[in-house]
């Protein structure tokens, strides 16, 4: 699966969107390998969230150097509003998400274009390499082809939300008023892939781990929760839970609805800082019995829900206990 001699178009067929905010450190090997990916009609948009390292000096290089590289700068609003701001500006009539600490393998536009293509799918997604420091963990799925399958494996967290293994068509976005919520800088992506998803026709996977998931960057969002994360992560629980009642949905969306609630809980529980905090999370989704919904949560979090379910102050160890097991998995780079 090949493509040569590409004559660059005025509207390229790619567009690829990269927030960049303290990223001085990642950015070259990012921009490097879009520059060496094997399809070369694409446009890169480096938008410079009003980082305060030389993250935007480095993108006004780049943007010298290749005329299809372009650097936009900001004022600092979130991940979200960065997102925005390139989907905005972007002219392909394919999107995708490339994050400023994480690299993309030599055919992953190839690839993604060519199953787009020859499928007619509104979304092909691939699987994630998830990168410690010392040894790389493939992610990969149970595939399906189904969009409301995709789309419920997504809410139970059985396909990974994030939009960086996603290439989509651009009209699906603007056609369902798919946008951004400027400052919801945590799980931004989950809101976006899920409406993508309900809308999607057609769905295409490519069976290759093709996208380089950095799993050690300290500035991440996703690193630790902070309180503003956690009020995120409720704020898209309502966001979702609002927009399917706002559309049809089927029982096993709102089943799979139901258990993306429990796993938001756990992780809110486990998150919190207090124990006020801790017990507010633990009295969110009340009608929701975790039991029933065993099989399509992890038993990490069936623990959690279980001992918040019966104890405060096992929740409270519980709590701790995965604190300090995370703890050692950033350090000790293990699963």
């Amino acid at each position: 699966m090949e493509v040569s001699n590409v004559k660059i178009q005025s509207c390229p067929k790619i567009s690829i969107i990269t927030p960049v905010y303290k990223a001085e450190q990642y950015l070259h090997r990012c921009v490097d390998s879009i520059i060496a990916q094997s399809f070369q009609d694409w446009e890169l948009l480096l938008i410079d969230d009003g980082s305060p390292d030389n993250s935007g000096k480095i993108c006004d290089e780049y943007a010298a150097k290749d005329f299809r590289i372009k650097a936009f700068h900001k004022e600092n609003g979130g991940v979200a509003s960065a997102r925005q701001t390139g989907m905005v500006h972007a002219i392909g009539e394919y999107l995708i998400h490339v994050d400023p600490d994480d690299w993309i393998e030599e055919n992953f536009l190839n690839y993604l274009f060519l199953k787009a293509t020859e499928s007619g799918a509104d979304v092909v997604y691939c699987d994630l390499n998830y990168v410690y420091r010392k040894h790389k963990i493939v992610s990969s799925v149970n595939p399906s082809q189904n969009s409301i399958e995709c789309l419920c494996q997504t809410l139970k967290g059985q396909l990974h939300a994030s939009l960086c293994n996603k290439l989509i068509v651009r009209s699906l976005y603007f056609d369902n008023n798919i946008f951004f919520t400027s400052g919801v800088n945590m799980m931004e992506d989950m809101s976006v892939v899920c409406r993508v998803l309900y809308f999607a026709n057609k769905i295409a996977y490519v069976p290759y781990a093709l996208y380089n998931y950095n799993k050690c960057n300290v500035n991440s969002y996703t690193t630790v929760l902070s309180e503003k994360s956690r009020s995120n992560v409720l704020y898209v629980v309502n966001q979702i839970e609002s927009f399917f009642y706002s559309n049809k949905y089927s029982k096993e969306i709102k089943s799979a609805l139901r258990v993306f609630k429990l796993i938001s809980k756990a992780m809110l529980i486990v998150s919190a800082s207090t124990q006020e905090e801790r017990r507010k999370y633990i009295e969110l989704f009340p009608d929701i019995n975790y039991r029933i919904y065993r099989k399509d949560i992890n038993f990490s979090n069936y623990i959690v829900l279980m001992f918040a379910d019966k104890n405060l102050y096992m929740a409270n160890v519980i709590s701790l206990l995965k604190r300090i097991l995370r703890w050692c998995k950033f350090k000790l780079n293990i699963l």
